[in-house]
């Protein structure tokens, strides 16, 4: 019986290895530094089979590898390769690739970040590349703290939400709710269009990384910031569309204000209607006792 308690322990004491490849193609064993959970339904997802009838699926833009000059080079679904890396009786092999399909997209899929050659050989011989997960809380990447690149401070977040607010506030037409009275019906908009500008932070921060953070000569995965970009515009839209509904009805409802009583023939068009000539007709024979009526 496994003890859970243990293998978590071990987990956080980063005892737990796994079998990696160095960029030159020879075996070692890794630490696993993190388990992964993406979100990855805005994403194509690829099923490649090998000539031996061994399967692995991945995201469009997740790394395989491919062996030249001696070198491991990364290689994604979407670029058909023809061949992939295996390890085959502790020996470094390329396979042909005998089939790719695209298959339906996963809401979430998981992965391992491993320390230092950054992937692992999965059960059945397949080499891929594992996500790059936060270092420590000590630890920074070109500056940025483990909060500020991949967590949200507490102040953070209040400025997420205060843009969020200032956002819906503006679109017309114009409210004026402060970020402790928006409506309950529009809280849950509020969020969304929160974590979208979280999001897009978060892509910004990696965009830097791209162009000059990489591992042993190899670059740490030049896509990185478009899956958070990909994920904050489906939510923006998804808040746009949301929003407009909630203003049509607003504007509905401001339009339909007036006073409940009226002394006008020509109030019943609308609040901003002067009947004033027909306040003058309406009162006229009833004026005065001289009978002149009003001027």
């Amino acid at each position: 019986m496994l003890d859970k308690k243990r293998i978590k322990q071990a987990f956080q004491d980063k005892k737990i290895t796994i079998k990696s490849c160095s960029i030159d193609g020879q075996i070692q064993y890794k630490t696993i530094d993190d388990v992964l959970k993406h979100m990855t339904i805005v994403k194509d997802v690829y099923k490649i089979t090998l000539e031996n009838n061994k399967t692995v699926t991945a995201t469009e833009d997740h790394n395989l590898f491919i062996f030249q000059e001696g070198k491991l080079v990364p290689i994604k679904p979407k670029e058909n390769p023809k061949q992939i890396v295996i390890i085959d009786n502790k020996e470094i092999k390329l396979v042909n690739v005998k089939k790719i399909k695209q298959v339906k997209k996963r809401m979430h899929m998981y992965d391992l970040s491993v320390q230092d050659n950054h992937n692992f050989f999965l059960t059945n011989n397949i080499l891929v590349c594992n996500s790059f997960a936060a270092p420590s809380k000590e630890g920074t990447i070109a500056g940025f703290t483990r909060s500020r690149g991949f967590r949200w401070t507490d102040d953070s977040l209040y400025m997420h939400l205060v843009q969020a607010n200032n956002y819906m506030n503006l679109i017309p037409p114009d409210t004026n709710y402060p970020l402790e009275a928006v409506p309950g019906p529009w809280q849950p908009i509020l969020l969304l269009q929160a974590m979208s500008y979280a999001l897009y932070d978060l892509a910004i921060l990696w965009i830097n990384e791209e162009f000059s953070y990489s591992l042993n000569g190899i670059s740490l995965d030049i896509q990185r910031s478009d899956k958070y970009m990909n994920v904050a515009q489906t939510i923006q839209a998804q808040v746009d569309t949301q929003l407009a509904e909630a203003k049509r009805r607003l504007h509905y409802t401001i339009g339909l204000r007036q006073n409940k009583y009226t002394m006008t023939y020509g109030g019943f068009f609308g609040p901003w209607t002067s009947g004033r000539m027909s306040v003058k007709k309406w009162v006229l024979g009833f004026g005065t006792q001289s009978g002149k009526g009003f001027n």
